[in-house]
């Protein structure tokens, strides 16, 4: 299978797509259905200090929250992938977008700890869905030209998720107590994604059900990026579920400004990672991935500092956080659809997003439980720095496979 040399841009597999309603519509409802599933874990790190005071949670028991999340997504990961190269894509849309609201809203009624372990899993499980039924439809049904940014639009729902809950969440729970805000923003995923995946999501007949050993060969490069994925996903979600707290607790900054940090990184990601998606399909695949990660480890050097030299450069941490690391997965997409033909989509994509999500997983409890331990979020912050400079070395592993394939 041809592959693009790792010093040229991208070149995703070529070949006629079958026409959509409009192109537009449907990045809108790839990019609900990414943001779907992480919504409940956006919801709780928004509102984390009430949560936390209201349930009497240690940092180690609201890290699991997270990490439980992504743990079931990593789980169902493989599989995830098999599903949908197998199956209706509008199917696996409306599980996406009907079983996510529905688990942020079953959050809204938890009556303690148990429930909500029980509704961030469920919404885990349907996560692992959102990479490869969204990959699948932008290698199948979108043009060639628009391809780069579309990805970058669809990857972009994550930050739109994240910007939606830190813009609305903290008002709304102010209004109606933080049950009654998880319950208005899970109507609104689910208006919005309803009508959207009704109206743009084509029927798709699934494909031929293959034998179990098809596929199983995976080109090297994307092992590289999954172990690239595993560490900047560690670091991006230790940060994005702890940095309210981070903000209300060390920086001293009020309930309702500490949720904006999640907004400034939600919202600068949405325009990252559409500009990440145009600009990867022109980069080579390396140094897309390493100026992200580096510009993710410089971003987390600026939150730990606000705690010892200035407050305000947590806000200059969040900007470029949002600029650069938070799009790592946006260029590990794009350069999927490089390394692999439309077949064969759906498993290379649930292969990266199992690194993507054990390292999601990894990331809050490791720094909750250095938190506990130590007292400080100096030493958690130190740690995703490392975390994105290993992954810029990676980077150059992914280079060297590549010009061995």
């Amino acid at each position: 299978m041809p592959r693009a040399p790792d010093d040229e841009p991208a070149r995703p597999h070529e070949g006629a797509t079958p026409p959509v309603r409009s192109v537009p519509g449907l990045a809108a409802a790839m990019a609900v259905a990414m943001g779907a599933g992480p919504l409940i874990v956006y919801s709780i790190s928004t509102l984390s200090p009430v949560l936390v005071r209201d349930l009497g949670l240690s940092s180690t028991q609201y890290g699991a929250l997270a990490t439980i999340n992504f743990a079931a997504a990593a789980l169902a990961s493989r599989q995830a992938g098999r599903i949908v190269d197998t199956t209706g894509v509008r199917v696996i849309m409306w599980w996406l977008i009907l079983g996510a609201a529905g688990a942020v809203l079953a959050a809204a009624a938890a009556p303690g700890y148990a429930v909500l372990l029980m509704a961030v899993t469920a919404s885990g499980i349907l996560t692992a869905l959102s990479n490869p039924v969204t990959n699948r439809l932008a290698a199948h049904r979108i043009p060639l030209p628009h391809r780069g940014m579309v990805m970058g639009v669809k990857q972009s729902g994550v930050q739109m998720s994240q910007a939606a809950a830190g813009l609305a969440l903290p008002a709304l729970a102010v209004l109606a107590g933080w049950r009654g805000a998880f319950a208005v923003i899970a109507g609104g995923c689910l208006l919005i994604g309803v009508l959207l995946v009704a109206r743009y999501v084509p029927h798709e007949a699934p494909a031929a059900r293959l034998p179990k050993s098809a596929g199983t060969h995976v080109p090297a490069p994307v092992w590289w990026l999954t172990a690239f994925l595993f560490l900047t996903g560690a670091a991006l979600q230790g940060v994005n579920f702890y940095l309210p707290l981070y903000g209300y607790q060390q920086l001293g900054l009020p309930l309702g400004t500490a949720g904006l940090l999640a907004a400034v990184v939600g919202t600068v990601g949405v325009i990252a990672r559409i500009g990440w998606g145009a600009l990867s399909s022109r980069l080579s695949g390396t140094t897309a991935l390493v100026i992200v990660s580096l510009g993710g480890a410089v971003s987390m050097s600026l939150i730990l500092l606000a705690q010892h030299i200035h407050p305000g450069l947590v806000w200059a941490g969040a900007i470029l956080l949002g600029a650069t690391g938070i799009s790592a997965n946006v260029v590990v997409m794009v350069d999927v659809l490089r390394v692999v033909g439309p077949e064969a989509v759906g498993r290379a994509s649930g292969l990266v997003a199992l690194g993507m999500y054990l390292g999601f997983a990894m990331g809050p409890v490791s720094v909750g439980a250095i938190v506990d331990a130590l007292g400080s979020y100096t030493w958690a912050w130190a740690a995703l720095v490392a975390l994105y400079v290993l992954a810029a070395a990676t980077a150059g592993g992914r280079a060297r496979s590549a010009r061995a394939a």
